[in-house]
């Protein structure tokens, strides 16, 4: 299994943090990784998302523009 590293701000954490402390550690890990996936696949879609927006801008501009 690939092993790689993401950086969060502490201020991204550390309500996190508050959220989980009567947790377990096991628990705790699984939902963070399973918290900071589902940002990343946000990110994806919402820069995907955005790089279609643009190319249809770019396709109106070719009528308006």
């Amino acid at each position: 299994m690939a092993q790689f590293t993401i950086t969060v701000p502490d201020e991204f954490l550390q309500p996190l943090d508050e959220l989980v402390t009567q947790t377990s550690a096991g628990t705790r890990e699984r939902w963070l990784t399973n918290v900071v996936g589902q940002v990343l696949v946000d990110y994806q879609v919402t820069k995907e998302y955005g790089q279609q927006i643009q190319q249809r801008k770019m396709n109106l501009g070719q009528y308006w523009g």
